[in-house]
């Protein structure tokens, strides 16, 4: 991750020196919606435990997806002709507890160990693009995509209803390669531009397991361009 930042930082700080007048930073924020699969921590079926006590493969059903959740982002603008802008940025995005159930086979009392699990999602996500305007004036429409590498981490409270809190052996931080497509709209006002741009991404098309779902998540902001 650091190497990808570093190089990151290099393109950004050669193309500014380049063409020092070109360069604009932005910064925007908005919303987040995510499919019932971001928040999922488990796989498709199993779960394995931490305990001598329990099976070591369990079965989860999912309850409800994650909640809409807020994305920060910082945007660097760089005309490389009149109608194309190369966009590196970097960002956090954030969904908020997605609920899972889970059961766990207890071999000792034939019984079965249920627990509730609430989960939030991090993402940073790197990302280099281009926006392709298809005019410019004091409004301007363009469309946008993004290659995306995202560093995501999970946080976890969980409950046991019915024994003894028993930890789960949850997912590791995770590196994944993505994309996003989308569009948006801006508004010339001379010191500062305005946008308004909805995006659709794809988490981790490149580097996923198996058994992990496809997730998406569409995203509407906010920004302004200095």
């Amino acid at each position: 991750m650091k190497k990808i930042i570093l190089t990151l930082l290099l393109i950004l700080t050669t193309a500014t020196l380049k063409s020092e007048s070109s360069f604009h930073l932005g910064i925007s924020a908005g919303l987040a919606l995510p499919n019932d699969k971001i928040s999922q921590f488990y796989n498709d079926t199993k779960q394995k435990m931490d305990a001598d006590s329990l099976s070591s493969i369990g079965t989860y059903f999912k309850k409800t997806a994650a909640d809409a959740g807020y994305t920060v982002n910082v945007k660097g603008h760089l005309r490389l002709s009149d109608n194309i802008e190369f966009t590196p940025s970097i960002g956090i995005i954030r969904f908020n507890e997605g609920e899972y159930g889970l059961e766990v086979p207890y071999e000792n009392k034939n019984d079965t160990a249920k627990a509730k699990v609430q989960s939030t999602t991090n993402i940073i996500p790197i990302s280099l693009g281009l926006n392709a305007y298809l005019f410019r004036s004091f409004i301007s429409l363009y469309g946008t995509a993004n290659v995306c590498y995202n560093y995501t981490t999970y946080s976890y409270d969980v409950n046991w209803s019915n024994y003894p809190a028993v930890p789960i052996s949850t997912s590791e931080p995770i590196s994944r390669l993505g994309y996003s497509v989308g569009g948006g709209i801006e508004f010339d006002l001379s010191i500062i531009s305005l946008s308004f741009e909805a995006t659709y991404n794809t988490h981790n098309i490149i580097g996923k397991s198996s058994e992990e779902p496809t997730k998406n998540y569409g995203m509407f902001t906010v920004g302004v361009i200095f």
